[in-house]
């Protein structure tokens, strides 16, 4: 697919599916657009190589100037990655912090536990003592 936008008015000036998109192709199609009348002061490209030996070999005396959509994207991605990652980090950080909780109520529960046991019972346990059985 080769696609040409103007990008101040979003002017679709070129979309062609073709099976190639080598030097030769874009200089053809390129050669039809300005044969209907584009004159572009620059052109923003990507770095395909194609692209820009086409623009180089038909539009001659025309800068072209490498478009940041490409890196930007990329680095969005990155981003979005690092963010979905730390949100993970938070997630499993506060079910940690639910499980220590828990662990420590549990903990707390059970010397209660055996501490009320232990209440109840002190005069077998001093019985059994106080008996010489031992």
């Amino acid at each position: 697919m080769l696609v040409g936008v103007d990008a101040a008015s979003t002017y679709c000036y070129l979309l062609q599916g073709v099976d190639h998109r080598d030097e030769d192709t874009w200089g053809c199609h390129l050669l039809d657009v300005i044969a209907q009348g584009l004159e572009p002061d620059y052109t923003i490209a990507d770095g395909g190589s194609s692209l820009r030996a086409g623009q180089k070999a038909v539009l001659q005396e025309t800068p072209c100037h490498g478009d940041v959509f490409h890196i930007q994207q990329q680095f969005e991605q990155v981003s979005n990655g690092l963010s979905h990652r730390g949100q993970g980090s938070e997630t499993r950080l506060m079910k940690q912090a639910q499980q220590i909780s828990k662990t420590s109520l549990k903990d707390i529960v059970a010397q209660k536990l055996l501490g009320q046991q232990a209440s109840r019972t002190p005069r077998a346990s001093a019985a059994l003592v106080g008996s010489g059985c031992q």
